[in-house]
């Protein structure tokens, strides 16, 4: 997959999100799965984010950041796991984006974490493995 390019296809059916893609990159992954990561890093910004959201492709790392209050200190540590939910002020929701989006990037070899920025906002950081996605294990 073409990164830039993908990640490109995606924001143009956001209004108000902006690409920018700086170091381009091919990895070997599932596209099906990277669509729904990065879907779910924007339907969660635009539920508890703030304009502008923007998506950096740097090579094989994806950021999504946007300007709104930023993850609650709590929510730093939990943002990944399942049900975690923060002030019902900030948005509704069960709690589940966020953890789809990091057990993905699990499967496909790579990792997501959650920051603040200094400057305010959320940051959601995506590493892609430079590898072939591994097989979903059994359930």
């Amino acid at each position: 997959v073409d990164v830039d390019a993908f990640v490109r296809s995606l924001v143009e059916r956001r209004p108000g999100v902006v690409a920018d893609a700086s170091q381009p990159a091919r990895v070997f992954t599932d596209p099906r799965r990277l669509e729904r990561i990065i879907d779910n890093l924007l339907d969660n910004s635009a539920r508890h984010g703030g304009p502008p959201v923007v998506v950096a492709v740097r090579g094989r790392t994806i950021v999504v950041s946007d300007s709104g209050p930023g993850f609650a200190p709590d929510m730093l540590a939990r943002a990944t796991e399942r049900f975690a939910t923060g002030d019902t002020a900030r948005g509704h929701g069960i709690g589940l984006g966020l953890s789809i989006a990091a057990a993905q990037a699990r499967v496909l070899g790579g990792s997501l974490r959650v920051a603040n920025r200094p400057e305010g906002g959320a940051e959601v950081t995506v590493e892609l493995s430079d590898r072939a996605p591994t097989a979903e294990p059994a359930s």
